[in-house]
């Protein structure tokens, strides 16, 4: 909110400036700071921060990151990490797979089509942020918060992640000297093995190596089953009509995604008694479930974009046999990306 001398951020646990030091209330991170909390539980924390805070709709774009820097000074002191855009290096790879909220539960209009996403993304002016973070987005947003079952990290414990990148690197330039404020650039290096989708729709609508569908829950959720390869759920940042939709009517740009994974999970021993998750345990022990980005190479700028996340199509491990997942990639070459 802008008030006489200051911008700031009102949330029911605390109330916190660009300028000013925080208000006394109730806080998830204590407002003295003499208690600081466990790395884990302050990125927990940082997630409900980030879930709140894109419920709110800024005037301006380019106020987002200095409305929100008061709240992660504070933050920066419990996460002992440098800070990325909204997110926090230590724990980059993680706070990376954020994604849209369903539909259902999204107050904001979202691109209907690839080419719309990308059109936005590259039309920021002044610049916000880039593409693989969350604070340039004009929707709600789900950080990993909470467990799921289909293998993106969360902060809650249900799942033990690790990475599996070979290089994860942000570079972020700030328009002045306060790492917490606006910046005017920022790149991900990313060195990993990646999986071209490769669309060719005038193969047999039959054929059933590359097959979409919509999930129950979220229709904007796409399912691809690879006779060889594992099954993997899309959760996209546009969101196609829901009637009808035909991917191959953007082909051109759907041609050119990309698989670029991030990292790996399993299952902690808190949640394998999980109604969803015992039968499976018995099936095959510490399932590595991977989860990465969905990368698009614009033609007109030959850069990298985010346009959304992958992880395990929850229906896939409910099979008996074995799922390459992790080795899949694991075969797959290994590629640079620089993602603005």
């Amino acid at each position: 909110m802008w008030c006489s001398e200051y911008l700031g951020w009102v949330n029911s646990v605390t109330r916190v400036s660009d300028t000013r030091a925080p208000l006394a209330s109730r806080s998830i991170v204590r407002d003295d700071f003499d208690t600081l909390p466990s790395q884990e539980n302050c990125h927990l924390a940082w997630a409900k921060v980030i879930a709140g805070y894109s419920l709110r709709e800024a005037t301006f774009s380019s106020d987002l990151l200095p409305a929100l820097s008061g709240l992660a000074r504070l933050f920066s002191r419990a996460a002992r990490s440098n800070y990325i855009a909204g997110m926090w290096e230590s724990e980059l790879y993680r706070e990376l797979m954020w994604r849209i909220q369903p539909p259902y539960e999204q107050p904001f209009a979202v691109p209907s089509s690839l080419n719309s996403l990308v059109d936005i993304l590259n039309s920021q002016s002044p610049f916000v942020a880039p593409s693989w973070s969350w604070v340039g987005r004009k929707q709600t947003i789900t950080p990993c918060s909470e467990w799921e079952e289909c293998g993106l990290p969360d902060f809650g414990g249900g799942n033990v992640s690790r990475p599996r990148y070979t290089l994860l690197k942000a570079t972020v330039t700030p328009e002045a000297e306060d790492e917490f404020g606006r910046i005017t650039n920022a790149v991900l290096s990313l060195e990993t093995h990646a999986f071209l989708l490769g669309f060719d729709f005038e193969k047999d609508p039959e054929d059933p190596m590359l097959r979409w569908g919509r999930s129950k829950d979220s229709f904007y959720n796409l399912y691809i089953d690879g006779r060889d390869g594992p099954r993997l759920r899309l959760m996209l940042d546009w969101l196609p009509p829901e009637v009808e939709w035909d991917p191959s009517q953007e082909k051109e740009v759907m041609s050119g995604l990309m698989l670029a994974l991030i990292g790996s999970s399993v299952v902690s021993e808190a949640y394998s008694d999980h109604p969803s998750e015992v039968e499976r345990h018995q099936k095959q022990e510490n399932l590595e479930r991977p989860f990465g980005l969905v990368l698009y190479c614009d033609p007109r700028s030959g850069r990298y974009l985010r346009v959304g996340v992958f992880a395990v199509a929850t229906a896939a491990l409910n099979v008996a046999y074995e799922l390459p997942y992790v080795k899949f990639f694991e075969g797959c070459e290994l590629k640079t990306f620089e993602i603005v």
